[in-house]
């Protein structure tokens, strides 16, 4: 049977769910589900504990983007600007590699207007949002996914 690992922040967790029952008994669909991938580091992380808990999957499909861009007061830019965003993209890809999977990479959803909201998996953390940095972070990772050769689902 097929091993898909989920990866990613709270977009995540509001389909994990759903692809384990639509891809029921064609794969065996893992993914953290009392956690998120926040941060792009925190994901590279999380992989890596799948990858040694778990073994070989054939697919990993993930996501970034909110954690990374935002501003979390009292900061006053973002976790990771776009280049350290990119720069763990990287990382990610590298492991998934190693692990043999194939990658599908999942952008960051638009927002239609600036604002700010609580983490929705009980984190505490208030994420603040603007489409601007949503339509920049993720060209910057769709030109790096188009360079890797990655699948994009967009």
């Amino acid at each position: 049977m097929k091993k898909v690992l989920l990866l990613g922040d709270s977009i995540r967790m509001g389909y994990d769910e759903y692809v384990k029952e639509i891809l029921g008994n064609k794969c065996e669909v893992y993914y953290d589900d009392n956690d998120n991938g926040r941060f792009a580091a925190y994901t590279l992380w999380q992989a890596n504990q799948f990858f040694k808990n778990y073994g070989k999957f054939d697919v990993v499909h993930w996501n970034n983007g909110y954690w990374d861009m935002n501003i979390e007061y009292p900061m006053v830019e973002a976790m990771h600007p776009i280049d350290e965003y990119i720069h763990f993209l990287k990382r990610i890809i590298t492991e998934i590699r190693r692990n043999g999977a194939e990658i599908i990479f999942a952008t960051t959803t638009p927002v239609l207007e600036a604002g700010t909201a609580m983490d929705n998996t009980g984190t505490g953390i208030k994420i603040n949002y603007s489409n601007d940095w949503v339509a920049q972070y993720n060209t910057a990772a769709k030109k790096l996914m188009q360079d890797e050769n990655i699948t994009v689902n967009d």
